[in-house]
């Protein structure tokens, strides 16, 4: 009975651990994209003094759930998010037209990892 017991435990600990990081990364994919949304509201508005500033706050966003998220998930999904958010800094300072589409592409990634961590109970049991 005390393997049932410690076994039950062990599952309910894994189901709570899922649900939980399932629920942080979803949070925090939200506010990436709401930021990379504020990055290229400021680009397409000329200002590429904030859009720098903004991409900047970005990467240091991103920075904070790398370090979190990679104990979580597996780094192959974090690295191109790693890539994006690396260089939009440097493309908004550039006044890089390949901005825009660097940060479509990064909420769409965002989305996808949003979508694809999203607790199921087909995904958590």
């Amino acid at each position: 009975m005390t393997r049932v017991k410690i076994s039950l435990c062990l599952m309910l600990a894994m189901v709570c651990v899922s649900v939980f990081s399932g629920i942080w990364v979803n949070e925090r994919c939200t506010s990436l994209s709401e930021q990379a949304e504020k990055v290229c509201a400021a680009f397409e508005k000329g200002d590429s003094e904030k859009a720098a500033a903004e991409a900047e706050q970005l990467e240091r966003q991103w920075e904070g759930v790398r370090a979190k998220a990679a104990v979580l998930l597996k780094y192959d999904k974090l690295y191109e998010i790693d890539r994006i958010a690396a260089r939009a800094p440097y493309l908004a300072i550039q006044r890089s037209d390949e901005l825009l589409p660097q940060m479509s592409e990064l909420i769409h990634m965002l989305a996808i990892l949003k979508e694809n961590e999203t607790p199921f109970w087909n995904s958590v049991l």
